[in-house]
């Protein structure tokens, strides 16, 4: 694929852990590590047409912006900062201040995802919570930081749907998805052959598929939600040949729900048919492993973000059927 402007430069070039754009495709938030030795903007705030810097909302040092996700309306920021306790930071974009609602503790978090056409927040870490962010009242609360046979799990992952009434939670179990509806605080599906620890967990915007990545060796597994089974079990397709979906870090599946991003180690980052598996495109897109991946709204770019501090933007007009 061809891009005449295809990365930006960033004022510090710490690695890249999180990267989101709102949900009207004018913002992109950055969020780096911190090196140990001086105060670098680590969560940085870019006009995603012009690809300009809009904003420095962080500076600091031996930290890190861990996960970042723009409110459904594009108003707010919720990002974690790491240190030796994570916490969630809202910010509001309109005012360019930080929020701090008395009710909203969010304890130890590692993990954020908005729902894009309801006010709420999923933060996860020691406790999975779903969060009315009009109120900041707890909608649901599950302890997921727990010991089996001596084994110390990371923490779970979580997703909302787009309406903020469902919520898909990877690694509270040792190998199953389990999908609470909010209001009603039960279980309404279970996906089995879920990996034990989770590093990412998306649905598809049409809710037809889930997708996680297990936070071990990289492996996608990819539920079709109708039937609860997995999907495209037997890996991906390049010219009739098949490949093991292993050894990626982050995954994005693009606006019409047709095709699944998806980026690894070595900073390949490949675009998946979900009908048939068949490989679209592969990029070698960076250097090093590449932690951050989203497509535009539009679904006319795709942009990834490495260890290296460097954001490519990858055109797609052309290649992919919307």
């Amino acid at each position: 694929m061809e891009n005449n402007k295809p990365s930006i430069t960033l004022p510090y070039s710490g690695s890249i852990y999180a990267l989101d754009i709102s949900p009207d495709g004018r913002m992109l938030a950055i969020g780096q590590q911190a090196d140990f030795y001086s105060t670098n903007p680590i969560l940085t705030l870019w006009s995603l047409p012009q690809r300009q810097l809009i904003a420095e909302i962080e500076h600091m040092s031996e930290k890190s912006i861990d996960a970042v996700c723009f409110s459904g309306d594009s108003k707010f920021l919720y990002y974690v900062k790491n240190h030796e306790y994570p916490e969630v930071l809202v910010y509001n974009l309109e005012n360019q201040n930080h929020l701090k609602p008395d009710q909203f503790k969010a304890a130890n978090v590692t993990w954020l995802a908005c729902a894009k056409q309801a006010p709420r927040l999923v933060t996860a870490g020691l406790i999975t919570e779903v969060w009315n962010t009009e109120t900041w009242e707890r909608s649901l609360s599950l302890l997921d930081y727990i010991v089996l046979g001596g084994e110390r799990r990371k923490a779970a992952v979580a997703d909302l749907t787009p309406d903020g009434k469902k919520i898909a939670v990877v690694g509270k179990n040792i190998d199953q998805v389990h999908i609470y509806d909010i209001e009603q605080n039960v279980i309404i599906q279970t996906l089995d052959e879920a990996p034990r620890q989770a590093s990412w967990v998306r649905y598809s915007p049409d809710l037809r598929y889930l997708a996680a990545i297990d936070d071990s060796g990289g492996k996608l597994c990819l539920w079709y939600l109708e039937t609860g089974h997995r999907h495209l079990v037997e890996g991906f397709s390049i010219g009739g040949d098949k490949f093991e979906f292993d050894g990626f870090l982050s995954l994005s599946f693009h606006p019409s729900s047709k095709y699944l991003g998806l980026a690894n180690w070595t900073g390949i980052v490949r675009i998946i048919r979900l009908s048939d598996a068949e490989q679209i495109a592969s990029l070698k897109a960076h250097e090093g492993r590449v932690y951050g991946l989203t497509f535009t709204p539009d679904g006319k770019q795709l942009i990834s973000g490495d260890e290296y501090g460097t954001v490519s933007f990858w055109e797609l007009e052309g290649l992919l059927e919307t």
